[in-house]
C-alpha cells in the first residue's frame, strides 16, 4: 500500500462533494475498489490485509542489497531473493508464515509493488557455449569503472596499487594428474571414494604482489575435526561448504590481514560475479569494513582476472608436484582431508617468483594500471555477439560498477 490514511481520507471528502469515485482515486493514487469499500464502511481497521512479514525496515535494508548488487554488478534472480529472505525469516526467529518456509510469487510481486525503484528485468548469462564476449564490450566497462570512480571523488584508490585485489577460487583435486618429473600421466588402476572429492580454496591477492592468507574449502556439513584447525598453515582459514564462504572470508580473513598489513582503506575486490554468490550478510560487511567489491566482465575471466590468468595455473602444477611426491613417501596412500591445507601452503611456497607474477598478473589484465590498451583480445571468440540476453524477472544488472559506499 503505497499511500496513507490521510490521503483516503481527502479522497473520500472529494467523493462526497461531487467528484466521481475513479478521478479521486486517480488523483491521489488509490484503488478504485478501495474507496469504494470505505465509502460503505467496510475494512474501517487503519491496516486492511495481512500482517506483513517483514518491517518496512527490513524490507528496506532488502532493497538496499538488491541494489547494491545491481550497482557491482552481480546477478540476482527470483530464487537468490526469495532464498535471501527465508533465511532473513530464520534468524529472526520470528513465524514464518511462508509455504515451506520460501516466499511464493503472491509476495515477490507484493514486494515488487512496494518497491518500484527496483525495475524489473535483469540480464541472464547465457551458457558459454551461445556466447562471446567482444572487445568493445570488455573496454566500456572499463570506461564505466573509470567513470564512477571518478563521480564517486575515489580515483586516488585505483591509483593506488596496494588497495586494488583480485579474488579468485580453485579446485584442489587429490589425484595427481601427471608425473612430476617426467610429465607422463598417471595411470590408476582403481580410485577410492575419498580421492574422488576435490575441495576449494580462495586466493586473494594484489597489485603489489601480495597474497592474503587463504581459506580453504572442505565438505563438511557439521562441526569440522578438530585436526583440520591444527593442521592449517599459520594465518589460513577454513569453512565448510554450506558456510556463506565469501562473508566468512572478508569477516575473519581478509579484513584482519588487511589491517595487519596497514593498507588504509577503502580497498577494491574484482570478483567473477557470475561465480559468486554475494549474500546479503557479506553486502552489508564489505558496505561496513568499506569494501568495495567490483564484478570483472562476464565470461572474460580468461582475460581480465589476474589470479586466473598467471597465478592458478602454475600453482596447479606446484600442487601437482607435491601431491606426487607425497604419495610416492606415503606408498600410494590416500592423502587426508587433515593434510591437504598444509600440502597446498608448500606448494605456494614453491612459487619463488610469487610477488612479480602477481604484479604482472594485474598488468596483463589491465587492472593495474587501469589500462584497456593492456589485455589480450586475441584470446576472445568473437567480436559481436551480445553476451547477454534480458528477461523480465528482476532488476536490471549494469556491467560492472562499485559498490557506491
Amino acid at each position: 500500500m503505497q499511500y496513507d490514511r490521510s490521503k483516503v481520507a481527502d479522497a473520500l471528502e472529494m467523493v462526497r462533494t461531487g467528484s466521481s469515485v475513479r478521478q479521486a482515486a486517480r488523483l491521489y493514487g488509490i484503488p478504485n475498489s478501495t474507496l469504494r469499500e470505505k465509502l460503505l464502511g467496510r475494512h474501517s481497521q487503519p491496516n486492511p490485509g495481512k500482517a506483513r512479514v517483514l518491517e518496512a525496515t527490513e524490507e528496506g535494508r532488502i532493497v538496499e542489497w538488491l541494489l547494491a548488487k545491481i550497482k557491482v554488478g552481480f546477478p540476482v534472480d527470483t530464487k537468490r531473493l526469495v532464498s535471501t529472505v527465508a533465511h532473513y525469516v530464520r534468524k529472526s526467529a520470528r513465524p514464518n508464515p511462508f509455504k515451506n518456509g520460501i516466499p511464493g510469487r503472491k509476495w515477490v510481486n507484493g514486494f515488487f509493488s512496494r518497491h518500484p525503484e527496483i525495475p524489473r528485468r535483469v540480464l541472464s548469462v547465457l551458457p558459454k557455449p551461445r556466447t562471446a564476449v567482444s572487445e568493445p564490450q570488455i573496454r566500456s566497462w572499463f570506461h564505466k569503472i573509470r567513470e564512477h570512480f571518478e563521480e564517486e571523488a575515489l580515483s586516488h584508490v585505483l591509483k593506488s596499487p596496494e588497495k586494488i585485489f583480485n579474488l579468485d577460487g580453485t579446485v584442489v583435486r587429490t589425484i595427481p594428474t601427471q608425473e612430476a618429473n617426467s610429465g607422463q600421466k598417471l595411470i590408476h588402476a582403481k580410485v577410492g571414494n575419498a580421492e574422488r572429492e576435490s575441495y576449494t580454496a580462495l586466493f586473494c591477492g594484489n597489485a603489489t604482489g601480495q597474497l592474503a592468507p587463504t581459506l580453504m574449502i572442505y565438505p563438511y556439513k557439521f562441526r569440522m575435526p578438530k585436526e583440520i584447525w591444527q593442521k592449517l598453515p599459520k594465518g589460513w582459514a577454513a569453512a565448510k561448504a554450506e558456510s556463506d564462504i565469501y562473508c566468512l572470508f572478508f569477516k575473519d580473513v581478509f579484513y584482519p590481514w588487511v589491517v595487519q598489513q596497514k593498507i588504509t582503506f577503502p580497498v577494491i575486490v574484482f570478483l567473477d560475479g557470475y561465480k559468486s554468490h554475494v549474500s546479503f550478510e557479506t553486502m552489508q560487511l564489505c558496505t561496513e569494513k568499506n569494501i568495495i567489491l567490483v564484478c570483472l566482465p562476464p565470461n572474460s575471466t580468461e582475460i581480465t582476472q589476474p589470479l586466473n590468468v598467471s597465478f592458478i595455473r602454475p600453482l596447479e602444477n606446484f600442487w601437482n608436484q607435491v601431491l606426487v611426491e607425497w604419495r610416492t613417501d606415503n606408498n600410494g596412500e590416500i592423502l587426508p582431508r587433515k593434510e591437504i591445507a598444509s600440502l597446498l601452503k608448500q606448494a605456494v611456497d614453491r612459487m619463488t617468483n610469487l610477488q612479480s607474477t602477481l604484479v604482472n598478473c594485474f598488468r596483463q589484465c589491465g587492472l593495474y594500471p587501469l589500462d584497456p590498451d593492456a589485455v589480450n583480445y586475441s584470446g576472445l571468440i568473437g567480436e559481436t555477439s551480445e553476451a547477454f540476453s534480458t528477461q523480465t524477472v528482476l532488476p536490471t544488472m549494469k556491467s560492472a560498477i562499485m559498490n557506491p559506499l
